[in-house]
């Protein structure tokens, strides 16, 4: 009998985040992004109606290492932000997040999602096209912090039985590249 290997995951938490997460959310906000979000624009995502905001948090290992955010409106998801700390990038945690945040907004009845990206961020297009998101549009000038376009990127039929089942099938597809111990809290 062959022997296994060796277990050398690390522990995973994707719950929701809350209030008390802000200052290690800024924290990573600011390692991530040269036009971080306002402190209270922030905190009042976090307060907010929770069936209005959907946040979640990732733990690894018991330190925040990423968060994913959105809006959530009569069935459409803006998703507002996605960030990693760099020591935890490359580690498919990014893919991670967005797989769950779309299994929440399907649980929701949620039928479409969109979020935009900047026009230069190849791996941020690369992880939305892998998930399922289609480039529609270019917002000329959409960020205030150098003037670059963002790529808008959407996904529709939530609901729809094939797109469920192959969000799910991604889902498995991550779940057999990365030796994570994932709990999900959410």
């Amino acid at each position: 009998m062959a022997q296994s290997e060796p277990r050398t995951a690390h522990n995973v938490l994707v719950r929701r985040a809350t209030v008390g997460d802000l200052w290690d959310m800024m924290a990573i906000e600011h390692q991530c992004f040269t036009a971080p979000w306002h402190v209270e624009a922030m905190r009042m995502d976090l307060a907010g109606p929770s069936d209005e905001k959907i946040y979640l948090a990732l733990e690894v290992d018991g330190t925040l290492a990423g968060y994913i955010g959105a809006h959530y409106y009569v069935g459409e998801a803006h998703i507002t932000t996605l960030a990693v700390t760099p020591r935890y990038r490359r580690m498919g945690l990014g893919e991670l997040l967005v797989l769950v945040l779309l299994q929440a907004v399907i649980e929701l009845q949620g039928t479409y999602a969109t979020l935009e990206h900047r026009v230069s961020n190849r791996a941020a297009q690369q992880l939305y096209r892998k998930v399922g998101f289609v480039p529609v549009r270019i917002r000329k000038g959409y960020y205030q912090d150098n003037g670059e376009d963002a790529v808008v990127v959407e996904m529709d039929d939530l609901q729809n039985p094939q797109r469920r089942l192959a969000i799910k099938q991604l889902h498995r597809d991550w779940q057999r590249r990365y030796r994570y111990d994932v709990q999900l809290s959410i």
